[in-house]
């Protein structure tokens, strides 16, 4: 059984409608601003304003195999294309996988799905327990992590991306960022097939 959970949507401000199952709370912040009063008392003067969240879609799958076999499966980026699809033009890893490591990319998300280089940096890699990415080029950086726990019928993945959207770029991309973010949390069922197969 496998759960996709969109948590956030890029928001365009206002009232504008949501699609079920995504909240649009924005984080309350509030901050002081030193103000001194005719009679020479420093006060503090409170302000409250609004931030809305990064998108994020959050995913948990589990998969009827060994943890070791899930984590070599997920940190050997060959396999990318093989279960994220024909999206991944090109994908190598400079060097060995680790922590550190660069991988050069290139996606279909340019105009009509011309390749966009995509690089990502191996922010976490935990063997048989965690691998975490960063996207360094492109006009969108995601960060995508991928947790591994032992299940009773094999391995629990948890799967995360994240997408930082500000300004012309939120109100313009929201939504195609969050429906590629949901196509990539739902090509883990391509990668339970091909395991379990």
């Amino acid at each position: 059984m496998s759960v996709i959970r969109p948590l956030v949507r890029a928001g365009h401000g206002g009232r504008a409608p949501r699609p079920p199952g995504v909240s649009r709370h924005p984080l309350r912040q509030l901050s002081c601003e030193r103000a001194v009063s005719q009679a020479g008392v420093e006060r503090c003067v409170w302000s409250t304003r609004y931030v809305a969240p990064m998108p994020t879609v959050q995913r948990s799958i589990t998969i009827d195999r060994p943890i070791a076999e899930v984590f070599a499966f997920f940190a050997d980026v060959s396999n990318d294309p093989k279960w994220r699809g024909h999206g991944v033009k090109e994908i190598s890893l400079e060097g060995e996988m680790r922590q550190g490591a660069h991988v050069h990319q290139k996606i279909a998300a340019g105009p009509f799905g011309a390749a966009v280089k995509a690089d990502m940096d191996v922010v976490a890699y935990q063997l048989d327990r965690a691998l975490g990415f960063q996207v360094t080029t492109g006009p969108l950086r995601p960060r995508v992590d991928f947790t591994f726990t032992r299940a009773d019928t094999g391995t629990t993945v948890d799967f995360s991306i994240t997408a930082p959207l500000t300004g012309i770029k939120k109100a313009f991309m929201g939504t195609m960022v969050e429906k590629n973010m949901a196509q990539e949390a739902a090509a883990l069922d391509e990668a339970k097939r091909l395991l379990e197969g």
